[in-house]
């Protein structure tokens, strides 16, 4: 990493210096925690390895559920998988709605 990675910062007080070198300290601690390497070489966020992960384990249990209410058979038990993908909507819908509170 160089200088260029940080975010330039203007300061008037007398201790500039310092107050730069603790900010540049603070940011490389939050771009290495933000940060994944694989064993390739090759980098990527962790917060959008995360989502990606989500929406994707998201995607798989509303297609099974989905599929389960079609095809399954008539007299078997069908509120596990409403309640299922109930749940999964109120997470993506609830987490949408706690976001714009802030």
């Amino acid at each position: 990493m160089n200088d260029s990675d940080f975010h330039s910062i203007s300061l008037n007080s007398g201790s500039e210096d310092k107050n730069l070198t603790h900010f540049r300290v603070l940011e490389k601690k939050n771009h290495l925690q933000n940060d994944l390497r694989s064993c390739c070489g090759g980098t990527s966020d962790r917060r959008l390895v995360l989502m990606i992960a989500q929406i994707s384990f998201s995607a798989i249990l509303l297609v099974f559920c989905g599929t389960v209410l079609l095809v399954g058979h008539p007299g078997e038990d069908k509120a596990v998988y409403f309640s299922l993908i109930s749940s999964i909507i109120s997470f993506w819908f609830g987490n949408q709605i706690s976001m714009e509170k802030r």
